[in-house]
């Protein structure tokens, strides 16, 4: 029942506002200055343009702060207001005890507690786009540039046992911050057994 700062675990909401709006995933999307935000690796840089699902493949699977960033301002919406309908997405799900201060999860305002996170990953990697997409290990994207940028996951249990026969990840996002502590939520398969969500906040180390 505490509430905890849930570090990149955010981006997947970010992702889910992004996507309600049914955008063209195959749309031509440009880094700009005014994306980049420090703290994790810089995947794309300042100038490269890539498709829009690969600004999404950047956030989600590297765990980009630049890529995110420049995914909620390709939804045409002032960064308040887009923050604002992260937290109206919220509540529509009913995470109660859920609070959203920036897309990246850069703050450590973003808070939240494991139960509303639980709700969060059952809606969120309903969809089939952020299930693909959180699903890979590893993505390869070309920018216009001839550039190719090689990302890894930053969920290290996508190449665990966890994720071969008989069980399989459906989907999931890692977090950190230091006021955070290492963050997970994902949603593990067995072939015979259904499905169950795990969250865990605050741990100290991955």
């Amino acid at each position: 029942d505490a509430a905890r700062a849930i570090g990149s675990i955010t981006k997947l909401m970010t992702a889910h506002v992004f996507l309600l709006s049914d955008p063209d995933l195959n749309a031509p999307a440009t880094v700009s200055a005014e994306d980049v935000r420090l703290g994790a690796a810089l995947h794309l840089p300042v100038g490269e343009t890539v498709t829009v699902k690969q600004l999404l493949e950047a956030s989600l699977v590297g765990s980009d702060n630049t890529a995110t960033m420049a995914i909620a301002r390709l939804s045409g919406l002032p960064l308040g207001d887009f923050v604002a309908r992260m937290n109206e997405e919220a509540a529509l799900i009913g995470m109660q005890e859920t609070t959203f201060a920036d897309p990246a999860g850069l703050s450590s305002d973003n808070v939240s507690v494991v139960t509303d996170l639980v709700k969060m990953f059952d809606v969120i990697l309903q969809n089939e786009t952020i299930q693909e997409i959180t699903q890979q290990s590893i993505v390869s994207i070309t920018g216009v540039s001839g550039r190719t940028y090689s990302i890894e996951t930053t969920d290290e249990l996508l190449v665990s046992f966890v994720n071969q026969a008989p069980y399989q990840i459906l989907g999931g996002k890692t977090g950190f911050l230091p006021e955070a502590g290492y963050c997970l939520g994902s949603i593990f398969s067995h072939e015979k057994g259904g499905e169950v969500i795990v969250v865990v906040l605050g741990s100290e180390t991955k």
